[in-house]
């Protein structure tokens, strides 16, 4: 009688996800790998705050944290782990974290490229991260010669977030106006725009606000729609998986390793120019609230309250191009937006810009950008795929 061919058991990997704060874009990172790996994937602790009773396995991707509730199970443990925050007090073990550097330059830049006189940085934490984010902001902020404030909200005020919201209104009230304003994160920057509605300022009109990690629940369902920073928290998560794998097949590792934010996201928020010419400002504000309806130069002017020299004298002088020139500037930006955000046919981006056909928004784009909207599209979206991984 032959005798029965006997398959190996093959052994997965268990893996211990532990995160100080749940975040789905990292489990989600995480997980994405663990499936091309074929690990079974603990996450119980990262969705819950606890651990696994009697836990055995094989390798952890975990958060550190001062005073954090895993460090001493991380310290007593002899498994490859990565980490994905700063601080590991007591602990070494390699770390994935994002560019902070690159993360602040990128919120000045937004806010400089709208003519923002005055820039400011909200952070109420003294972690690393925040403090990082807000160096590199400010650094790039005073390389263009501009005023920076600092709102820091720290520990020493032992007061609990009633006078936090308090403090932050009277201090947004302080502040020279129009103003932009990055927070360290998007929950900070929800709390800006608390504030600012108290204070019955308008935003963006007075105040333009701009977050980081790109939260999509807070940031589309805020009062006024949040723009934000894609700080790439899937890919972070993947490249974490990533580096633990080699540290489990015995291969040397880099001590930290960055990653770089996907994009900047642009809502409302953060969405105007700005400038300090009232007349200007209402053109803007009518371009920004009206540019997919079918205006044109003559519904822009009877909005800004002047006459047609007066307003082409102040558009020439404050922006440096004609109100006709803002006005397909406004739509090609929201053309490229939605050409990456999936498959919405051109037809349906057109209408949702102004623009009367998608022939029309093809030829004004292929002139405007120097490629077609089909290969922008195609591009930015392998651009994307790349990043997060």
């Amino acid at each position: 009688m032959p005798r029965k061919l006997v398959r190996p058991t093959v052994i997965r990997k268990r893996i211990l996800l532990l995160l100080g704060w749940y975040s789905p874009a990292i489990h989600r990172g995480v997980a994405k790998f663990a499936r091309e790996a074929n690990w079974i994937l603990d996450s119980q602790a990262a969705r819950y705050g606890r651990l696994p009773a009697e836990w055995r396995g094989d390798g952890i991707i975990c958060m550190l944290a001062p005073e954090g509730p895993y460090n001493d199970f991380i310290a007593g443990s002899d498994l490859p782990t990565v980490n994905l925050s700063w601080r590991g007090p007591h602990v070494h073990v390699p770390s994935v974290l994002h560019d902070d550097g690159v993360i602040g330059q990128m919120g000045a830049n937004h806010f400089l490229e709208r003519r923002f006189e005055h820039l400011a940085f909200y952070r109420a934490e003294s972690l690393w991260v925040a403090k990082d984010r807000q160096a590199a902001f400010e650094a790039a902020v005073q390389a263009h010669c501009k005023r920076v404030h600092s709102l820091i909200w720290t520990a020493r005020y032992r007061k609990g977030p009633l006078e936090r919201h308090l403090w932050l209104v009277d201090q947004i009230k302080l502040l020279p106006k129009p103003l932009g304003i990055m927070a360290q994160n998007d929950d900070y920057a929800v709390e800006l725009l608390d504030a600012c509605e108290a204070a019955h300022i308008a935003v963006p009109e007075k105040v333009a606000i701009l977050g980081c990690d790109n939260d999509e629940l807070p940031c589309e369902l805020a009062a006024v729609p949040l723009s934000s920073i894609d700080s790439n928290l899937e890919g972070l998560g993947f490249e974490a998986a990533a580096i633990l794998q080699r540290l489990m097949s015995g291969r040397d590792v880099s001590p930290v390793t960055l990653i770089p934010p996907r994009n900047l996201i642009v809502r409302k928020s953060s969405d105007v120019l700005a400038v300090a010419n009232p007349n200007v400002a209402a053109a803007l504000n009518f371009i920004r609230e009206h540019y997919w309806e079918p205006i044109g130069v003559d519904e822009i002017l009877d909005a800004s309250g002047t006459s047609r020299r007066g307003l082409y004298y102040a558009f020439s002088r404050h922006l440096g191009r004609t109100i006709a020139q803002e006005l397909i500037r406004r739509r090609i930006e929201e053309a490229k937006r939605l050409l990456v955000k999936g498959d919405v046919k051109l037809q349906k981006i057109a209408s949702a810009c102004g623009f009367s056909s998608a022939e029309h928004l093809s030829k004004v784009f292929h002139r405007e950008v120097g490629i077609s909207a089909a290969k922008y599209r195609k591009t930015r979206q392998q651009k994307d795929v790349l990043t997060a991984k």
